[in-house]
């Protein structure tokens, strides 16, 4: 319920259509026109501001025409309290970055323990070495953004198509011009 000063301020029109989408029993008298949405690659910021400039809490993600999730203010605030630094923290600086990736990638079963190496430069993290499934790749980079004081993440993973076979020649194969072999030994074996 809002002062009658401000629906006076509002006007008619905006009153009346919140009335509507407040009390309307069909579909249409409640949701929101146009549908405002945002592709797979859209930021955090991008999302943000779709909220702020259309006043809405939810946000369809569409790719090809086709739903395929929905970004929730609760989502939003989940990332921001994970992105937050703990109090009384400074922020760290690359070789701490580099520690705390390398960390969370070894305590991950599917990292493949030594397989990812991480270069940090003022903040920027770029990942290499070899993955044998696309969904490493995602699960690498995740790990990389979530870790404090991380500003961007340069994807630099090769995937083997061949883990067991020759490297150099699955990266030729693969159209992949490298001068690192795809299957890389942990530090440790070699």
């Amino acid at each position: 319920m809002r002062p009658r000063w401000l629906e006076f301020d509002l006007g008619p029109g905006t009153v009346a259509e919140d009335y509507a989408r407040s009390n309307g029993r069909i579909i249409h008298q409640v949701m929101t026109t146009p549908v405002i949405s945002a592709p797979p690659g859209a930021s955090i910021a991008d999302i943000v501001d779709l909220m702020m400039q259309h006043r809405i809490n939810n946000v369809p993600i569409v790719d090809r025409e086709r739903v395929v999730g929905i970004i929730t203010r609760t989502d939003l605030l989940l990332v921001l309290i994970r992105a937050m630094p703990k109090q009384g923290t400074t922020p760290p600086d690359d070789d701490l970055i580099r520690n705390a990736i390398l960390a969370e990638l070894q305590s991950q079963t599917w990292s493949g323990g030594d397989l990812i190496d991480v270069r940090v430069s003022d903040g920027l993290v770029e990942l290499k070495g070899a993955i044998v499934d696309e969904r490493q790749r995602k699960a690498a980079i995740v790990a990389a953004e979530k870790v404090a004081g991380v500003g961007q993440v340069k994807d630099g993973l090769l995937l083997s198509t061949d883990p067991f076979g020759d490297g150099f020649e699955a990266a030729k194969k693969a159209g992949t011009p490298s001068r690192v072999p795809l299957v890389l030994l942990p530090s440790h074996i070699v």
